[in-house]
């Protein structure tokens, strides 16, 4: 699933989005990579041309924490 919520502000910067983005995948590497695809392959540009999405890279803590998950730790 993937929403985005687009808010019409009287301000200078004008029309601001917010999204919520739900991903599911059958293993920690898959959303791994989905993750990474999506780092390359999404950008939302704003008004000076800079990409405004904050990219998560730290797989490696990812998979920890999900095995830990697991673990019941």
């Amino acid at each position: 699933m993937f929403k985005v919520h687009c808010l019409n502000k009287i301000s200078k910067v004008g029309t601001s989005c917010l999204s919520d983005n739900y991903i599911t995948t059958d293993t920690i590497d898959e959303m791994c990579d989905l993750i990474d695809k999506v780092n390359t392959e999404v950008a939302f540009i704003n008004e000076n041309g800079e990409d405004t999405i904050i990219k998560y890279t730290d797989f490696d803590y990812l998979k920890r924490v999900y095995q830990e998950g697991l673990e019941g730790k």
